[in-house]
């Protein structure tokens, strides 16, 4: 009886380690065949050429896309939270929310910047700017913390 409740336990804990999660599911990673990401309410679908990117918000039922100036590089890679998701390609970020107002751009203004994506925003922040997005919005807002002044974007949306 006792080995039965170990075994029990064990194959509990192995399943559980197995078990799918929620979190980001990537699929077809290959640079031949495109990729996509999922999170709750928003896919992100990169084309083999990386020349545009697509999201797919399940809240609208309908796909946006960006054209991009230049293909994305390799290393940039979507994060996906619950309603938003981003894409950093050197020091430019696209973001999205799944409220479907399309794709917004963030030039920033100085290398050493990143975004970091939580369930219904992204945020890009340092000792002197606080950038934030989030699934409503149309385009990114930003704060100079030195002295409190709105930050002028650079957008091309």
């Amino acid at each position: 009886m006792q080995r039965s409740f170990g075994l029990a336990v064990f194959a509990f804990t192995i399943a559980a380690f197995v078990a799918p999660t929620h979190a980001q599911e990537s699929v077809a990673q290959t640079a031949a065949t495109g990729s996509w990401v999922v999170g709750d309410q928003i896919y992100v679908v990169i084309p083999a050429d990386r020349k545009s990117i697509y999201a797919f918000s399940t809240f609208t039922s309908e796909f946006s896309r960006m054209v991009l100036d230049a293909p994305l590089p390799a290393d940039a890679k979507p994060v996906v939270g619950a309603k938003v998701a981003a894409i950093q390609a050197g020091r430019t970020i696209y973001a999205i929310g799944a409220n479907g107002h399309g794709w917004s751009r963030l030039d920033l203004p100085a290398d050493g910047l990143h975004f970091n994506v939580d369930h219904d925003a992204i945020r890009v922040s340092n000792d002197d700017v606080f950038y934030i997005f989030s699934s409503g919005s149309k385009r990114w807002a930003g704060v100079d913390l030195r002295n409190g002044g709105v930050l002028p974007l650079k957008t091309g949306e």
